[in-house]
């Protein structure tokens, strides 16, 4: 019959030294280590000293630093695309100012402007005069001028010069003696009227029954000659230089 075998065991005071030798082994690896913890923390880790309460307070004090920078940023970035978009709409304005004032000036007949129109040519009849009376129908008039530069307009013309002279608002055609003049300019025939528009309307225009021309028929039958001719492409030049104003200024 198998019996089991008995081990001894160890007395009780031997039990409790070794439970008080492992307690001292912890007792001085804890030391160890805190040891080692102090080292560390006098060579830069200040933080291993704190404790649990202090980290935590600090790790909050660092989270609400940290959300008032991430907050920083995102309000230089956004100011920064404002200032972008500000840079972007700049330009946009600056271009349409420009336009704009290229607008005005064309408008004003501060700058050349070319294109398809027509030109009006008109001379004084080469016929002697059989008197006074008679030399009247022999030439052209300042009148006869106006009336052209008008129907021109009012039939689409955009651009108009008369011997190379621009007609602008403001500009005077007037007889001076055996001229006329235009711009301050003295011009004499023959004239030449170019103007930048629907060629044919403005022909129509002129040469309507009752119109322009058809007024000028005495004139006509006296020799004043007077040719119109479509052309594709016409350059009336720029007004000579700003009108001045000396009691005229901008409404408030």
């Amino acid at each position: 019959m198998a019996t089991l075998a008995t081990v001894p065991t160890k007395p009780a005071h031997l039990r409790l030294s070794w439970q008080l030798s492992l307690a001292l082994v912890g007792v001085v690896l804890g030391v160890i280590v805190a040891l080692l913890f102090r080292t560390q923390a006098s060579q830069g880790f200040p933080l291993a000293n704190q404790s649990t309460g202090t980290l935590a307070a600090l790790l909050k004090q660092q989270d609400a630093v940290d959300g008032r920078l991430r907050a920083t940023i995102a309000e230089q970035r956004l100011e920064l695309d404002r200032y972008e978009r500000q840079a972007a709409a700049g330009r946009s304005l600056s271009h349409v100012a420009r336009g704009e004032l290229q607008r005005f000036k064309i408008a004003a007949g501060l700058v050349a402007l070319t294109g398809p129109g027509l030109t009006v040519a008109l001379n004084d009849s080469p016929k002697p005069a059989a008197g006074p009376v008679d030399a009247q129908y022999k030439l052209v008039h300042d009148y006869n001028v106006r009336e052209i530069v008008n129907e021109l307009w009012a039939s689409g013309a955009e651009a108009v010069a008369v011997n190379g002279q621009r007609y602008v608002a403001g500009t005077p055609i007037r007889c001076v003696g055996p001229v006329i003049l235009v711009n301050e300019e003295r011009i004499a025939p023959p004239y030449e009227i170019s103007a930048i528009g629907p060629a044919k309307a403005m022909a129509a225009a002129l040469q309507m029954p009752g119109g322009v021309l058809d007024a000028m028929g005495p004139q006509i039958q006296s020799g004043v000659q007077v040719h119109l001719a479509a052309a594709t492409s016409l350059t009336v030049p720029a007004y000579p230089a700003l009108p001045a104003f000396h009691y005229a200024k901008a409404a408030q």
